[in-house]
Protein backbone atom coordinates (compact mmCIF):
# COMPACT_ATOMS: atom_id res chain seq x y z
CA UNK A 1 0.00 0.00 0.00
CA UNK A 2 1.14 3.46 -0.66
CA UNK A 3 1.73 6.01 2.08
CA UNK A 4 -1.37 7.98 1.13
CA UNK A 5 -3.64 4.97 1.41
CA UNK A 6 -2.12 4.04 4.76
CA UNK A 7 -2.65 7.55 6.11
CA UNK A 8 -6.24 7.62 4.82
CA UNK A 9 -6.94 4.29 6.52
CA UNK A 10 -5.41 5.50 9.79
CA UNK A 11 -7.41 8.72 9.70
CA UNK A 12 -10.63 6.71 9.56
CA UNK A 13 -9.82 4.92 12.80
CA UNK A 14 -8.31 7.79 14.77
CA UNK A 15 -10.58 10.12 16.69
CA UNK A 16 -9.82 13.66 17.64
CA UNK A 17 -9.90 14.43 21.35
CA UNK A 18 -12.20 17.30 22.27
CA UNK A 19 -10.34 20.54 22.81
CA UNK A 20 -12.73 21.82 25.47
CA UNK A 21 -13.01 19.13 28.13
CA UNK A 22 -15.48 19.62 30.95
CA UNK A 23 -16.19 17.83 34.17
CA UNK A 24 -14.88 17.66 37.68
CA UNK A 25 -11.34 16.86 36.53
CA UNK A 26 -11.03 20.25 34.83
CA UNK A 27 -10.88 23.21 37.17
CA UNK A 28 -13.86 25.52 36.93
CA UNK A 29 -16.05 23.26 34.80
CA UNK A 30 -17.52 20.81 37.30
CA UNK A 31 -20.56 21.13 39.50
CA UNK A 32 -20.10 22.76 42.86
CA UNK A 33 -22.38 23.65 45.72
CA UNK A 34 -23.18 27.07 44.28
CA UNK A 35 -24.67 25.61 41.10
CA UNK A 36 -26.24 22.40 42.43
CA UNK A 37 -29.28 22.64 44.67
CA UNK A 38 -29.02 20.10 47.49
CA UNK A 39 -32.25 19.18 49.22
CA UNK A 40 -31.88 19.17 53.00
CA UNK A 41 -33.29 16.19 54.89
CA UNK A 42 -36.10 16.84 57.30
CA UNK A 43 -34.75 15.87 60.74
CA UNK A 44 -38.20 15.52 62.29
CA UNK A 45 -39.26 13.10 59.59
CA UNK A 46 -36.12 11.00 60.14
CA UNK A 47 -36.73 10.95 63.90
CA UNK A 48 -40.32 9.81 63.38
CA UNK A 49 -39.19 6.95 61.13
CA UNK A 50 -36.56 5.86 63.63
CA UNK A 51 -38.99 5.92 66.53
CA UNK A 52 -41.54 3.94 64.52
CA UNK A 53 -38.92 1.27 63.80
CA UNK A 54 -37.92 1.12 67.47
CA UNK A 55 -41.55 0.78 68.56
CA UNK A 56 -42.12 -2.05 66.07
CA UNK A 57 -38.99 -3.82 67.29
CA UNK A 58 -40.00 -3.43 70.94
CA UNK A 59 -43.47 -4.80 70.18
CA UNK A 60 -42.06 -7.80 68.37
CA UNK A 61 -39.59 -8.49 71.18
CA UNK A 62 -42.40 -8.39 73.69
CA UNK A 63 -44.77 -10.62 71.69
CA UNK A 64 -42.32 -13.21 70.38
CA UNK A 65 -40.62 -15.17 73.17
CA UNK A 66 -36.89 -15.86 73.05
CA UNK A 67 -36.24 -19.04 71.20
CA UNK A 68 -34.55 -21.73 73.24
CA UNK A 69 -32.64 -24.18 71.15
CA UNK A 70 -32.30 -27.81 72.29
CA UNK A 71 -28.92 -28.61 73.79
CA UNK A 72 -26.58 -30.61 71.64
CA UNK A 73 -25.03 -33.44 73.65
CA UNK A 74 -21.99 -33.75 71.42
CA UNK A 75 -21.17 -30.05 71.62
CA UNK A 76 -21.62 -30.10 75.41
CA UNK A 77 -19.27 -33.08 75.75
CA UNK A 78 -16.74 -31.42 73.43
CA UNK A 79 -16.77 -28.23 75.52
CA UNK A 80 -16.44 -30.29 78.70
CA UNK A 81 -13.37 -32.06 77.33
CA UNK A 82 -11.86 -28.73 76.25
CA UNK A 83 -12.27 -27.37 79.77
CA UNK A 84 -10.66 -30.48 81.22
CA UNK A 85 -7.72 -30.10 78.81
CA UNK A 86 -7.25 -26.45 79.81
CA UNK A 87 -7.11 -27.32 83.51
CA UNK A 88 -4.43 -29.96 83.12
Amino acid sequence: MSKKKQMATLDKFMEDAPANATGTAVVGTGDDSSTVVVKKKDKEKLKDRLMRRLKIKETLDRLVPDLQYPKDEITERKNQLKEMAKKS
